[in-house]
């Protein structure tokens, strides 16, 4: 009886579906798809074809249903099956992707076109996460780059490699070109100005740029004007950050049983506890200074943009503003951004236009050794100078209160500050504010059909200011010693002007593009730093003169020029048969007589 019920549910089951077989191929070599999806619509019932683009699928048996055949690179296709035979499916290559244009460095091409090896990042992607800098943007979005921030206090650069790691003590970061200004810091474009950024890989790629893409190269497109009535958009976002992976510490009680109870059972010398710890762990209190000196945190953002034109002259025009604080107190990073673009077709021969951007950041943060001494800190401490049973036990009767803060906590050790008087901005304060202002203008001439010259110039100027103040209550001055502070200006700038003839021709099969560049490149940096000891009063670094000693004096300056000629060739025949054919020569001022110059070559 058992046997013929199961045969009879078998042969149930076997009613109620059926199979689907075909095979999938491409439409346009009519070869097998071999991986390609097919599932049934609205489940997750599917499989995938084999080698040979044979597939089988069991489905319900209720009449007609729909399938769906997907594979990268080509078009999705959704189809009804009834009852019918074997199917034959063909699927046409999905060619959008293929047709968006990339930047490949004094120059653009479409991407089926490519020769090299080029990652393309657009603006949809890029404020996707609402990041604080376009660096950010790019983790997890370019295949083969390493992205890492060097520190997770707010407003840091992150590190990139695209290439590995070439050179142990030199730079490995790619070179960075913002709108034609070649050497830009991508941490000072606010993204929501970015249209897209194109990441040079391959030596065909980054040898138009010669040396200095050695490491990759990264473009940074911004946004354009489009012509018509005036449109005004505001994008913003707020959000909060939550320290997360925080370790699980002893409180008072447990660290005591640590410290002292277990010494004694392992005959070992225990450890000293004032009368102020005993209090707290008689009293089943505790102080958890790390949770103390962390805190949830905001991270905002808005930009404020107006587009337009005419036929001939198109402007964009944005002001952003964005913030982002830190996990600790008086810890923040703050961005004031500007940017203009316009572009004007003055004559039919004739295009002129400019990028500019201006932005000053703010980035106080505080005390770099309060959250080091919050992990340090016995949570026997006490938090408050009222709180202290014998203010004598221990350093804190001589030293006072700091606010409302026992600095020593009432412990008998003074090896660690209080993390709250520690992070003061009244004690201690590490600030960092800088200015970058760039800009790219051009003008572009149509000498005759297909031969167009183009001219541009390009400048970055950078200020960046440091201040490091520790007061007399921070570990570095022990309580007892007198303020010190450090100050630094650092000055950066560059210029470039590049010249550029480009010829295209185009003609039945056959598609020709050949450029010839010469470009001129200066770069300056200059810096200057005092560091002074023994202030009489918490003057910040606003008053260097009345420092009791000074430590040091340093100044420096350096400035290399680069003079460049370039040419392509880049040749398609059907848009099947490639050829990229580039030569970059360099002449550098900071290398030896006779031997300052060099020649980049590549072909793909």
């Amino acid at each position: 009886m058992l046997l013929l019920l199961t045969c009879w549910l078998t042969g149930t089951v076997w009613a109620q579906t059926r199979k689907i077989t075909g095979v999938v191929l491409t439409t346009e070599t009519g070869g097998p798809l071999g991986g390609a999806s097919v599932v049934e619509k609205g489940t997750n019932n599917g499989t995938v074809t084999d080698a040979q683009g044979k597939f089988s699928l069991t489905v319900p048996d209720k009449g007609k249903i729909s399938i769906v055949v997907s594979y990268t690179g080509y078009a999705r296709q959704e189809l009804s099956v009834g009852s019918g035979g074997r199917l034959v499916i063909r699927l046409s290559s999905e060619d959008k992707q293929l047709n968006d244009v990339v930047v490949i460095g004094y120059g653009t091409v479409k991407k089926k076109d490519l020769t090299g090896a080029v990652a393309s990042v657009q603006s949809a992607d890029i404020v996707r996460s609402n990041p604080a800098n376009a660096e950010q943007a790019l983790q997890g979005q370019i295949p083969g780059a390493v992205i890492n921030k060097s520190s997770n206090l707010p407003g840091q650069a992150f590190t990139l490699d695209i290439r590995g790691e070439s050179t142990i003590t030199g730079v490995t970061e790619p070179l960075v070109v913002i709108d034609g200004v070649i050497g830009g810091r991508m941490r000072d474009i606010n993204p929501a100005d970015i249209q897209s950024i194109d990441v040079l890989k391959d030596a065909s790629s980054t040898a138009i740029y010669g040396s200095r893409g050695a490491n990759g190269v990264v473009i940074i497109t911004s946004k354009r004007g489009a012509s018509g009535k005036a449109r005004f958009s505001v994008d913003a976002y707020a959000g909060q950050k939550t320290p997360a992976h925080l370790p699980t510490l002893l409180n008072a009680q447990e660290f005591y049983k640590m410290a002292y109870t277990d010494q004694l059972v392992d005959l070992a010398t225990p450890a000293n506890f004032s009368s102020n710890e005993m209090a707290m762990v008689n009293g089943h209190k505790s102080s958890n200074w790390v949770d103390l000196m962390t805190k949830n945190s905001l991270k905002s953002g808005v930009t404020a943009a107006v587009t337009g034109g005419s036929q001939g002259t198109t402007y964009r025009f944005s002001a952003g503003y964005t913030q982002e604080d830190g996990s600790i107190p008086h810890n923040t990073y703050k961005k004031y951004n500007l940017n203009g673009a316009l572009d004007s077709r003055i004559t039919s021969f004739l295009k002129v236009g400019f990028t500019a951007y201006v932005n000053y950041s703010i980035n106080p943060t505080g005390s770099l050794e309060a959250l080091r001494s919050a992990y340090r800190a016995r949570p026997t401490g006490v938090e408050y100078y009222k709180d202290l049973v014998n203010p004598s036990d221990g350093y804190d009767a001589g030293q006072g209160p700091w606010g409302p803060y026992a600095v020593w906590m009432g412990i008998k050790d003074n090896q660690v500050m209080n993390p709250l008087v520690e992070s003061d901005p009244a004690n201690s304060q590490f600030q960092v504010n800088a200015t970058n202002e760039m800009g790219n203008a051009y003008a572009e001439v149509r000498l005759m059909k297909g031969l167009t010259f183009r001219s541009s110039i390009s400048t970055s100027i950078i200020a960046e200011k440091q201040g490091d103040y520790r007061g007399t209550y921070t570990k570095d001055r022990a309580g007892v010693n007198l303020p010190r502070t450090t100050y630094d200006t650092r000055d950066y700038s560059t210029y470039t002007f590049d010249n550029q003839l480009t010829y295209t021709y185009a003609k039945g099969d056959h598609n020709l593009t050949v450029s010839a560049m010469q470009s001129s490149y200066k770069y300056t940096a200059e810096a200057y730093e005092i560091a002074v000891q023994d202030l009489p009063y918490p003057s910040l670094w606003y008053n260097l003169g009345t420092g009791g000693k000074i430590n040091g004096v340093k100044s420096s300056y350096s400035q290399n020029t680069l003079e460049s000629y370039m040419g392509r060739i880049n040749y398609s025949y059907k848009d099947k048969y490639l050829i990229t054919l580039t030569g970059r020569s360099d002449g550098a001022s900071q290398l030896a007589p006779g031997n300052k110059w060099a020649f980049f070559p590549s072909g793909a």
